[in-house]
């Protein structure tokens, strides 16, 4: 991928600020580039620009991993003779081309910070490779979602109270926002079915932490930070905004999202659903997005904080230091999410996760500015972050992987014989998750565990007598000589599933898990968007795991949203 701007002395398409495809004005295009018309960053923000991709591209655009797929009523986009895609932005087919474009830059930022291709998590289900993005998935609906199930991203359409046409699969970091659900969901597939608050709100975190880590990657993105901030990253700025257009539409704010906030953990028996009214929809409760705030306001304090240290250096420019900060936190982010809990991804377990990936990957640089920021929100306590760095590698057991355990059966048998000396408890059950290995030649076993709890309550409705799980694991890294390098366990406690018996409950009698149908379940079943759907998908749809001959075992379905317009009366 190539963003290029108007300084680019090896971009072979400038890039042009207004019209559509007469406006790009081309030059000498290799067989193997193709450019793409686009927007950086919101429509409301900046003038449409060109990428570059590796190519050929197939119509739609689609490649071996990315297919757009519009309904038999809208055209399809195809290559100019050069096999470029430029079209203009009110153009259906510009849709189409936005929404690619975004989602393949996108993917290959988050391959860059993981350092191996990253397979989908549908692939084995659906038996196809790609994704299929839809950017015309309905009308009369003010959402985005990604689905597991369907393999997909879907973006809609809407009239605000203006009757103004509001198309959600041209706001960029949208975009990047449900393609970020993806790449979570493949890395840590547990997270999206799992009814704890912490996964919810990881997962639409991680969607945010990545769409702005996208926007960083922006020339016209970098040049407006820089005029608006004069380098005082400190204040709210295009790059902390999402959904800047969305957000006033939708809410009546100036933005959907904001990293820039205020946010400090409490545990979430003290925090309602949606968060604070006067917060709007960048508030602080056990809601998904509600619970992402706190979190991505705490990666862009560090990232701000890397910045400020990067700025120092009287040899880098403005652009420079904000990518040698975007680069340290885009690391760090993927380093830490894959050393992450399996199941449960508790705040201050995945401030851990930060800590352990800069010593393991930086020797510690950032440490103390971790440190400080998780303590600051007060994820961590000062004391456990430094006790954590004082004793990070020391604890490590001394084990070498096997060939053999780069397969299931191989890293079964492995753990079996392992289990003593990575010390976990007697007659926990494992189950693989996946074995890989990044460019780097470190590999990583993942193993999930599970525990049932039971819905014994008249307050669970319709659902009493189902059962729900509690869902934990085990991580291991090993450097490429084999050496075990980083080894996380995460049990899964009696608290954690009495917090997610209490957030059923809870859900349950505000009326949000009621029935749909046998296997389906909430009040806001997807199934399909027709024209005029008047859904507002919210996150709250329950689907059954599995039924084992001792009841139902409910779960989320795979399935998540951008955020609906907060609906205040059913806070809890």
């Amino acid at each position: 991928m190539k963003v290029n701007n108007a300084n680019s002395a090896q971009g072979r398409v400038k890039k042009t600020k207004t019209g559509g495809a007469k406006n790009v004005k081309q030059e000498e295009v290799k067989q193997d580039k193709v450019s793409l018309t686009y927007y950086p960053q919101g429509p409301d923000l900046l003038s449409r620009s060109t990428v570059e991709f590796d190519g050929p591209l197939k119509a739609g655009p689609a490649d071996d991993r990315l297919r757009v797929s519009v309904p038999r009523s809208f055209p399809i986009a195809e290559p100019d003779s050069n096999g470029n895609f430029h079209y203009a932005a009110d153009d259906p087919n510009f849709d189409s081309v936005n929404t690619y474009a975004v989602a393949r830059q996108t993917l290959e930022i988050a391959e860059k910070y993981s350092g191996r291709k990253i397979p989908w998590s549908f692939t084995d289900s659906l038996d196809r490779p790609e994704m299929i993005i839809h950017p015309h998935a309905g009308k009369n609906t003010a959402n985005a979602f990604y689905s597991r199930d369907g393999g997909s991203i879907n973006f809609f359409s809407y009239l605000d109270e203006g009757r103004n046409v509001h198309r959600t699969g041209i706001h960029s970091d949208v975009v990047s926002h449900e393609l970020g659900h993806a790449v979570l969901d493949a890395i840590r597939p547990t997270y999206i079915t799992s009814f704890s608050v912490p996964s919810g709100g990881y997962h639409e975190s991680f969607g945010d932490m990545l769409a702005m880590l996208r926007a960083l990657h922006e020339p016209d993105v970098l040049d407006h930070l820089k005029k608006e901030t004069k380098g005082d990253l400190a204040q709210s700025n295009i790059a902390t905004k999402l959904a800047e257009e969305f957000g006033q539409s939708l809410v009546g704010t100036p933005y959907l999202r904001d990293a820039v906030n205020n946010h400090k953990f409490a545990d979430q028996h003290f925090l309602t659903y949606t968060g604070n009214k006067e917060d709007g929809a960048n508030s602080f409760g056990t809601e998904p997005h509600a619970y992402a705030n706190l979190f991505t306001g705490a990666f862009y304090d560090l990232f701000q904080k890397v910045y400020e240290k990067a700025a120092e250096d009287p040899d880098l420019t403005f652009h420079q230091a904000v990518a040698q900060a975007r680069d340290t936190m885009g690391n760090l982010l993927f380093r830490a999410t894959e050393l992450a809990p399996v199941g449960n991804p508790a705040y201050p377990e995945m401030a851990m996760a930060f800590l352990q990936a800069d010593i393991l990957d930086n020797g510690g640089e950032n440490s103390s500015e971790i440190a400080e920021v998780f303590a600051q929100r007060n994820i961590l306590h000062k004391e456990t972050a430094g006790e954590l760095i004082a004793n990070a590698l020391d604890d490590v057991p001394k084990v070498r992987l096997r060939k053999a355990a780069m397969e299931k059966a191989g890293a079964l048998d492995f753990l079996a014989d392992k289990r003593e000396q990575l010390e976990l408890p007697e007659g926990e059950e494992f189950e693989f998750v996946s074995a890989y290995k990044n460019d780097r030649g470190e590999a990583y076993l993942n193993f999930s565990s599970k525990r049932l709890g039971k819905l014994d309550d008249p307050d669970f409705g319709i659902n009493e007598g189902s059962r729900y799980e509690g869902l934990g694991g085990l991580t291991l890294l090993f450097d490429k000589s084999g050496k075990l390098a980083a080894k996380n366990y995460d049990p899964i406690t009696d608290r954690e599933m009495s917090d997610i018996k209490n957030f059923i409950r809870e859900r349950s009698m505000a009326g949000q898990f009621a029935a749909y149908d046998g296997n389906m379940m909430g009040r806001n079943h997807v199934s399909s968007c027709e024209d005029e759907c008047d859904h507002n998908h919210s996150h709250s749809l329950l689907y059954t795991v599995n039924n084992d001959g001792q009841g139902t075992v409910l779960g989320k379905a795979p399935i998540v949203f951008c955020q609906p317009v907060p609906d205040w009366n059913q806070q809890a």
